[in-house]
């Protein structure tokens, strides 16, 4: 019987497969496998900052311009001043992005835009935002920024529950929703999250 980690590589190989075939190499970061292969450990909770990210192609199947939305809703509550965004990608709707957040970037509450070292942000930051359609699973930044020490909000789509095991929560695409559960997510215990996602991590998808 196919295991859970036979099961991710088979469907990130055919989905993939066809999917790379569609786009050029500027608009994606993909990684060689769908396992995170680096250490679960050394992650330093104390240094981890009030921090979001959501790391995606800025695509319509992974649903920037609503995320964008949610944020600059989020970020009209003044209760969550101390918090930030790592808005991170490329792709077609980046001008469109780019436009939707100025207010935002130019506070500073946004960091926009491609980077190359993806990790070094995870390390620091506490919660990761997936909203991928028809399915976050698998997702190669979710394994990582699992391992990170991450909490989850993650769209409830295709076998997107694969990643969540008292880590996070899964969501309905609606925007209200989507902002409650966040603004909710913040109020829990962040660390034991992250924590939780480490051990889920090394547990079903770390080699």
């Amino acid at each position: 019987m196919c295991n859970l980690q036979c099961k991710m590589k088979s469907r990130f190989d055919n989905y993939f497969s066809n999917y790379l075939n569609n786009i050029s190499n500027s608009d994606t970061t993909i990684f060689e496998t769908p396992f995170y292969t680096g250490s679960v450990e050394g992650v330093s909770f104390e240094d981890k900052t009030n921090t979001i990210v959501f790391a995606h192609q800025f695509m319509e199947r992974k649903n920037p311009e609503l995320f964008a939305d949610i944020i600059i809703k989020f970020c009209e509550d003044k209760r969550y001043d101390s918090w930030k965004f790592g808005f991170h990608g490329r792709g077609p709707l980046e001008g469109l992005l780019k436009r939707k957040l100025k207010q935002q970037i130019d506070s500073g509450r946004v960091h926009f835009g491609f980077i190359y070292n993806l990790h070094e942000q995870l390390l620091q930051s506490k919660i990761f935002v997936s909203l991928i359609e028809p399915d976050n699973f698998p997702s190669q930044s979710i394994v990582e920024a699992m391992s990170t020490g991450n909490a989850l909000l993650v769209l409830n789509s295709g076998e997107s529950h694969h990643f969540i095991k008292e880590n996070g929560i899964l969501v309905k695409k609606d925007p209200e929703i989507i902002l409650e559960k966040l603004t909710s997510l913040i109020e829990k215990d962040l660390i034991r999250l992250g924590r939780n996602s480490q051990a889920l991590a090394k547990e079903k998808f770390a080699k």
